[in-house]
């Protein structure tokens, strides 16, 4: 009888050696997967905070080139005016002869 239960005792001792280890494993992969975790919603944060910046700068961006199409279409129509002004004051008010004279 005593054999048998030193047996069961060293069995019992294994089991309970083997459940001691899986323990501590769950614990430390508990452990890793909350820094893990951590170390994802740092990204993520990271990857929000870069997506933010970038739509910040299209949107800057669209508006300077907006800004931009509307300064090139006021300079083509001061172009426009002053060259109007200019040709009517090179035209003479009174037709010219053959001559190029002023009739």
């Amino acid at each position: 009888a005593l054999p048998g239960l030193e047996e069961q005792l060293r069995s019992a001792e294994g089991k309970l050696d083997e459940l001691g280890r899986r323990l501590q494993s769950s614990q430390g992969t508990s452990r890793l997967t909350y820094e893990l975790r951590c170390h994802m919603e740092s990204v993520l944060d990271r990857v929000r905070q870069r997506d933010n910046a970038i739509e910040q700068l299209l949107t800057r961006q669209e508006r300077m080139e907006h800004v931009s199409v509307m300064r090139r279409e006021r300079l083509a129509f001061a172009q426009e005016d002053l060259l109007s002004q200019w040709m009517r004051k090179e035209l003479p008010a009174e037709p010219l002869d053959e001559g190029g004279e002023v009739s």
